[in-house]
């Protein structure tokens, strides 16, 4: 007996360091193949954003859109080797916003989907909580494979995103995410197949076959449901999953200080409208809308609307030079280059909403309280930024995206000995840190700079190339602010 338990204890051992050893294998595969394309994706949009022809253009989207598919097939082998070997992929709970994750799934299809001609937009409904509790990781890879799915099947087309929630209790409730596009369809034997391992529709423009298999897995071990509809070839597709969230109970503002009718919506019924009032009943802020844009200027002559929020492209010709209050353009819709009006909210950012609408200037009798939510008194950091990266061509991209972004007082430490040396003399405000390098490691250079004082509470940012939930908690018991995963982007910075 004494011989069997021993025996088994030994194979216990023996498992555990085997996970140990997959889980160390999964990290540095991660890292070395995520690392590379890091430079690639940050290379090309630094290029995009210089003075090209425009067939020099199309070469550089072209190449940006295939970059964000080799990252994609990367997420997928990796998920599927951790899948086969260990059983699942580790789950996170950490608090994240729903727009946040839908807005960057997006930002990662937008070059394929401009390759197809493909428009994509999003609709959250305002019931949706600012304040949910999962794995925003694993849900954005889950939303970034439907949506790929989605721009690979449609050709000159649209796909749409819609979110909302279901509350289930005071603190629980259910995600529910839908991505319709208007592709070619699917039929019923190929919806049949298409959550098979390694197997594609009959017509599919290549892929490895794995996207919606992980896809249903990670969602089964988020509670959740995933499922693919279509009516038919040449009727568009339709994908629906749902994940169950802990959130946190939005407080809505006081309808009181808003009068009814104190922001008019102009435009037809889309989902660039839609995305835009339900953002607006996110916060409580009362609303009329207008479909035509001739009776929207005539309307805000009155003089009873705070502004006007534009998402027909028409508002641009228009003399508004008679209205006395402001029109702006909504950011889903590419207007001309020509027009004079300003930018309104992005639906998807709620943080850019509270200081829209804060900044507001509206009649006596129409204001809009946000004070308890946001903070107005924004600091530059008046210290210098470090940088600790072993890799010379990342060092080189980072220091440049920054300078593209107006941070020019940039150290670079070349490792995590130098870091230190570096930090001893000079008082940084920001320290952005690689977290795996040769010698000391990111995550040991970040524990010995909070034993120091001067350093208890500077933000220290983490740069991964490891994706799974485990590095982020590594990062984070290390003493690190936040981390970000490879590949780091201008919007990143």
């Amino acid at each position: 007996m004494e011989d069997d338990m021993e025996a088994l204890i030994s194979e216990l051992d023996c498992a555990r360091s085997l996970a140990k050893e997959q889980e160390s294998f999964f990290n540095s595969i991660s890292h070395e193949m995520r690392t590379p394309l890091n430079a690639v994706v940050g290379y090309l949009q630094l290029l995009q954003n210089t003075s090209l022809t425009s067939q020099q253009d199309e070469f550089c989207r072209s190449a940006t859109s295939a970059a964000q598919s080799m990252l994609l097939l990367i997420n997928n082998l990796l998920d599927i080797a951790r899948l086969e070997a260990v059983g699942k992929l580790p789950v996170a709970f950490e608090t994240f916003d729903p727009r946040k994750v839908v807005k960057a799934s997006m930002m990662t299809v937008r070059p394929q989907a401009s390759d197809n001609g493909v428009t994509l937009a999003a609709v959250v409904d305002g019931a949706v909580p600012e304040n949910t509790l999962g794995d925003a990781n694993l849900i954005q890879r889950v939303l970034i494979n439907v949506l790929a799915n989605a721009v690979k099947f449609t050709k000159n087309g649209n796909v749409e995103i819609f979110t909302s929630f279901e509350t289930h209790s005071e603190t629980k409730g259910l995600m529910n995410f839908i991505v319709k596009d208007t592709g070619r369809g699917l039929s019923e034997v190929e919806l049949k197949q298409l959550f098979q391992a390694y197997s594609q529709a009959k017509h599919s423009k290549g892929g490895s076959g794995l996207g919606l298999v992980i896809c249903r897995q990670l969602i089964n071990q988020m509670g959740g449901t995933i499922d693919l509809f279509s009516e038919g070839l040449g009727r568009g597709c339709q994908c629906r999953f749902t994940v169950e969230l802990d959130f946190v109970p939005h407080v809505t503002q006081d309808h009181d200080q808003v009068p009814k009718g104190d922001i008019l919506v102009i435009g037809k019924r889309n989902t660039q409208r839609e995305s835009i009032i339900q953002m607006l009943r996110f916060f409580g802020v009362h609303f009329s809308t207008v479909e035509d844009v001739i009776q929207g200027k005539e309307m805000l002559k009155s003089n009873s609307f705070t502004c006007g929020i534009s998402v027909d492209e028409e508002i641009s010709a228009i003399d508004l030079g008679t209205i006395p209050t402001p029109v702006f353009q909504s950011p889903t819709w590419n207007p001309s280059r020509n027009t004079k009006l300003n930018y309104g909210p992005d639906p998807l950012d709620l943080s850019s909403c509270r200081t829209w609408l804060h900044n507001l200037k509206p009649l006596e009798d129409s204001r809009v309280n946000l004070s308890h939510d946001i903070n107005i008194n924004i600091e530059t950091p008046a210290h210098r930024l470090l940088l600790v990266d072993d890799v010379a061509l990342n060092r080189k991209l980072l220091v440049t995206l920054l300078r593209n972004a107006g941070v020019n007082d940039v150290d670079v430490a070349e490792n995590g000995t130098q870091a230190l040396q570096m930090s001893s003399s000079t008082n940084y405000g920001l320290i952005l840190m690689d977290c795996i390098m040769p010698g000391l490691s990111g995550y040991e250079v970040t524990k010995l700079l909070r034993q120091n004082e001067q350093y208890s509470k500077v933000p220290i940012l983490g740069i991964t190339a490891d994706a799974y939930p485990s590095n982020a908690k590594k990062c984070k018991e290390a003493g690190m602010t936040e981390v970000f995963t490879k590949p780091i982007t201008l919007s990143t910075i």
